[in-house]
């Protein structure tokens, strides 16, 4: 189907006939507009083009809604990867008013998680926030510290990684402090129990 072209003051705006895409040209951006049947805008893309040492990099920051209206991702592109910061919303309409609570927000690099990505669950119809994870990433595995936080502020387990498997020290209400070794736990130390590798070190089921 082929689109109809306007010349507008302020740039060059090409609709489609079934009127649902919407394309609008404004110095170097384009800004792409995607609509339902309906008449409402479900998705917008802005991008651009840079040549960094001659090379040409396509930028794409993209924005997505619900049928409500109600923003529910913003994300970073770089040459149609994942680059940059993306934000999940929540896509309820709650009592918060039009603030939006944000469910996940990570950093990606080149397509893979890269950096610190946080996680948030909320309860009931106020969203009360009740649980925050924090996790550290690398290339696309989970390389650092894990940390989740309870809705009064407290740490409740906390375990390190690295290359995507449980290595290092850690913490749970279970076991308290208790260390991994690629994957398995070598050591429980608690109030109740101190247990060694010798307990565990053919348990696979503690592999992450």
């Amino acid at each position: 189907m082929n689109p109809i072209t306007k010349h507008q003051k302020n740039g060059t705006v090409e609709y489609h006939q079934d009127g649902i895409i919407k394309k609008s040209y404004q110095d170097n951006v384009i800004v792409i507009s995607e609509y339902n049947l309906e008449g409402v805008k479900l998705k917008e893309t802005f991008q651009y083009k840079t040549t960094p040492l001659g090379i040409e990099t396509t930028h794409k920051q993209v924005f997505k809604w619900n049928i409500y209206s109600c923003l529910i991702e913003k994300s970073e592109y770089k040459n149609d990867q994942l680059h940059g910061e993306q934000i999940f919303y929540l896509s309820e309409i709650t009592f918060t008013g039009t603030e939006r609570l944000i469910e996940k927000i990570s950093n990606y690099r080149h397509g893979k998680l890269n950096g610190t990505q946080t996680e948030y669950q909320y309860q009931d119809l106020m969203r009360r926030l009740i649980n925050t994870k924090t996790t550290q990433y690398k290339d696309g595995l989970k390389h650092g510290e894990e940390i989740q936080i309870n809705q009064e502020g407290e740490i409740y387990e906390k375990i390190t990684y690295k290359n995507g498997i449980r290595h290092g020290k850690a913490y749970s209400e279970e076991y308290k402090e208790h260390y991994y070794e690629d994957g398995v736990i070598v050591s429980i130390n608690s109030t109740y129990n101190i247990i060694t590798r010798s307990s565990y070190k053919r348990n696979k089921q503690f592999k992450s």
